[in-house]
């Protein structure tokens, strides 16, 4: 259980209405998929109420439509230059997490900057696991960054897809709920003096600093993108089995701090 100052939440979604769940979440009708992916179960941890599942067929990637993920926008409020987006990830006992995969993020501006397509207009900080279950932060943000930026342990620096910023900072475990949390405070334009702060499991595991999300102020950070599958864009990212990926307790709040977790 968290607890916020009543202030401080901007949107919290903890209930799933199994018989539309885009709907349940407000998701802008016209940029979601799920393909039989997405459903309302019992928590596989035991726990009480129910949560979203992700389902991805063994050998299904982003680049198969079909039981390949799930993907769709929320926008929470009015426009904001800081977020904090919180929520609980579950992969299933034993889980092979292959290459990588995304998961749920925040976006800004127009929805749109995912799968390597750019925009001075979008901007979006969704997750990534990798190998062994190694997080990171996943940006589609201006390539003009700080010097020094890119040569970063655990920063990728990607022309034709997304940044990868600190690659191994964190490990996702499977038959477990973790928690995780990203701040993001967008940039004076023409400063690059943005920064993203991470949290998994109440610890601190990524500050990173002098960042450049954005070119105009204009550009601001909207609410969740939520986007989990397998992938990359090649078999090679493909799940070797079955795999399940279980979420609950969406949070978007105001602050840069940790929610407080009790109980």
């Amino acid at each position: 259980m968290r607890t916020f100052s009543i202030s401080d939440i901007l949107w919290h979604k903890n209930t799933f209405n199994s018989q539309n769940i885009h709907d349940g979440f407000h998701a802008i009708p016209n940029l979601q998929y799920n393909e039989g992916s997405l459903s309302v179960v019992k928590d596989p941890a035991g726990g009480h109420g129910d949560v979203i599942r992700i389902y991805i067929k063994k050998g299904h990637y982003n680049g198969i439509h079909d039981h390949r993920g799930a993907q769709f926008y929320t926008k929470v409020g009015s426009p904001r230059d800081s977020m904090t987006l919180t929520y609980d990830v579950y992969f299933q006992k034993g889980l092979d997490f292959v290459k990588g995969g995304k998961l749920p993020g925040l976006y800004g501006g127009d929805p749109g900057c995912s799968g390597g397509r750019h925009s001075h207009d979008c901007l979006s900080t969704r997750f990534m696991w990798r190998p062994h279950g190694d997080g990171e932060m996943y940006a589609y943000m201006p390539a003009d960054q700080a010097n020094g930026f890119c040569d970063k342990k655990g920063n990728d620096c990607n022309d034709a897809y997304g940044i990868s910023i600190g690659r191994g900072s964190w490990r996702f475990r499977t038959g477990q709920w973790d928690t995780i949390s990203q701040h993001i405070h967008l940039n004076s334009p023409g400063h690059k003096d943005g920064y993203a702060i991470v949290w998994h499991n109440g610890k601190k595991v990524l500050d990173v600093r002098n960042v450049n999300f954005r070119e105009h102020s204009n550009l601001k950070l909207e609410g969740l993108y939520f986007s989990v599958f397998f992938g990359g864009g090649s078999s090679a990212w493909a799940p070797t089995a079955d795999s399940h990926i279980y979420f609950r307790n969406f949070i978007i709040s105001k602050e840069s701090h940790l929610p407080h977790l009790v109980g």
